[in-house]
């Protein structure tokens, strides 16, 4: 057996062999949120999810922790869509594809839901149309016996905008220390994207009517540029809610 017959033999070989499919890219999605109303301690909001190109999965199922649920609305007709407010003891806001699912480069349509509380930072998750669906494992919780839930999603997770209960001090003092405490958590996130900015937010996050009024104002001056929308609609709410009780 001669070299030269090796060597051919080989890349004849390697000739035969099927082309390797490119890598699918990661399942991602955009949250956008958006806030339908605010009326004293009840706030409206609706999520938009988009599918990102580069993936032939689609979205089949979005939730949202929703500490402050109050209802789910469906989208569609009931022969198109599911919705749940709870998973077990756990408060949640699902809304189930039972129609056409959302592809890539295609978004959903607004998904509504309505909560008692204030606007803040919760974890979502976007359920991909994979061989391995939603895994959900029971777990004691911590701090008491309660069972509670960790959702585990095949697909992607992040966070967004949502209603929460009310803390247990909703004093003026503990308010202006929350909104302060709010811009942090947004510019930790990246939705501010400009540490000047996140500076000169937190020195005006503050109970008294002149700082937050040129807070609001320069939340106005950033939206879309260096403030994106979840970061916008987050403080502005919290912060026009603060001032109203001044």
């Amino acid at each position: 057996m001669t070299k030269s017959w090796l060597v051919g033999t080989t890349a004849a070989l390697l000739l035969a062999l099927p082309a390797r499919a490119p890598a699918q890219s990661a399942f991602q999605v955009t949250v956008t949120p958006h806030v339908v109303r605010h009326v004293a301690d009840t706030v409206a909001l609706t999520y938009t999810v988009g599918v990102l190109s580069g993936t032939s999965d689609s979205l089949v199922a979005f939730i949202v922790d929703a500490p402050g649920i109050l209802s789910v609305g469906l989208p569609g007709s009931r022969d198109d869509w599911f919705a749940l407010d709870r998973w077990r003891t756990r408060p949640i806001a699902e809304w189930v594809w039972l129609g056409a699912y959302t592809g890539a480069n295609s978004s959903s349509p607004p998904l509504p839901m309505t909560g008692r509380g204030l606007l803040g930072v919760v974890p979502y998750w976007a359920k991909r149309n994979a061989p391995l669906d939603s895994v959900v494992t029971d777990r004691i919780s911590d701090t008491s016996a309660v069972y509670d839930t960790l959702i585990v999603v095949e697909g992607a997770h992040g966070s967004t905008i949502g209603v929460v209960a009310f803390p247990p001090d909703t004093s003026n003092a503990a308010l202006g220390a929350r909104l302060d405490n709010l811009v942090g958590q947004v510019c930790a996130l990246g939705w501010i994207d400009n540490q000047g900015i996140c500076t000169s937010l937190r020195a005006k996050a503050t109970p008294a009517p002149g700082p937050l009024g040129a807070f609001i104002q320069e939340l106005d001056a950033q939206r879309g540029k260096h403030v994106n929308e979840s970061a916008y609609l987050l403080l502005s709410d919290n912060a026009t809610y603060l001032l109203h009780r001044l």
